[in-house]
């Protein structure tokens, strides 16, 4: 017979937090320090500064909170394309939950 099991893992919490980031769902290790290499914001924004290989495609997932209610969040994802440098910085805005484009910023898809 197959054995249960549960598997928990920990994300930061930044002070007023609107935005959670959940990372990369579909890995063992969702957010390693390996790809996720800074995080950062306020009550306004969220920054993550991601590494990976030139052209590699990161879908990342996040949870952003409902305005009218501090209990309920809702989880999207987005897609980023690695540039030549091997990092490229996503900005999440709070009010209009979406990124502020910055140079380097290459093929961003929000679901």
């Amino acid at each position: 017979t197959p054995e249960e099991y549960q598997l928990y893992f920990i994300a930061p919490v930044l002070e007023d937090a609107w935005c959670l980031l959940l990372g990369e769902m579909h890995k063992f290790v969702p957010l390693s320090r390996n790809r996720f290499v800074g995080v950062n914001g306020n009550s306004l924004y969220m920054n993550i500064l991601i590494e990976g290989s030139t052209d590699e495609v990161v879908k990342i997932a996040y949870a952003v909170q409902n305005e009218s209610s501090s209990q309920q969040w809702q989880v999207k994802t987005r897609s980023v394309q690695i540039p030549a440098s091997g990092r490229i910085q996503v900005t999440l805005v709070r009010s209009q939950e979406a990124s502020v484009p910055r140079p380097g910023m290459v093929g961003q898809k929000e679901t």
